[in-house]
């Protein structure tokens, strides 16, 4: 099984657990002349059948991840480690964003009507360079993330 169809199973195995959760949650109580709407019993055994499927392959997806390298800017690292990178890099582009819209004149406190501070906004960063920093991430980003996909199609499930 290639590792994305793994992360596909993953997905359907979640669908299925919660659903058997809410066919569990619904059959606790009926009334007296109404049978349950499902048998608890075999929903909680198909439920804990599920459970130890969707561990065993999230199990093995962790496995997997951890041994297979990938080359990410002439570097080895691992799928994990990519995975890693891009939220780090997703993390850092929100704060690029932050930093290329800094305010550059006196903000007006709405909440409280007050008057705008008069005092003089000093910028401590280059917004035009953070907005650069901030592409090259989204670019990065891109790069990092085609690569990830590109690899789950490409690698076989450690069993």
């Amino acid at each position: 099984m290639k590792l994305a169809e793994a992360l596909i199973r993953v997905k359907e195995l979640k669908t299925r657990i919660n659903d058997l959760n809410r066919q569990i949650l619904s059959s606790y109580w009926s009334y007296e002349d109404e049978p349950p709407m499902y048998e608890v019993t075999e929903l909680r055994k198909e439920r804990a059948d599920r459970m130890l499927d969707l561990r065993t392959l999230k199990k093995q997806i962790a496995l997997t991840n951890l041994s297979v390298l990938v080359d990410f800017k002439d570097q080895p690292i691992s799928i994990q480690e990519l995975i890693w990178l891009i939220s780090d890099m997703k993390g850092a582009v929100g704060l690029q964003t932050q930093l290329a819209t800094a305010p550059t004149k006196p903000v007006r406190n709405r909440y409280l009507q007050e008057e705008p501070d008069e005092r003089k906004i000093l910028v401590y960063v280059n917004c035009k360079d953070e907005d650069q920093k901030r592409q090259e991430l989204q670019k990065d980003i891109s790069d990092a993330d085609a690569l990830l996909q590109k690899t789950n199609w490409e690698v076989e499930l450690n069993e």
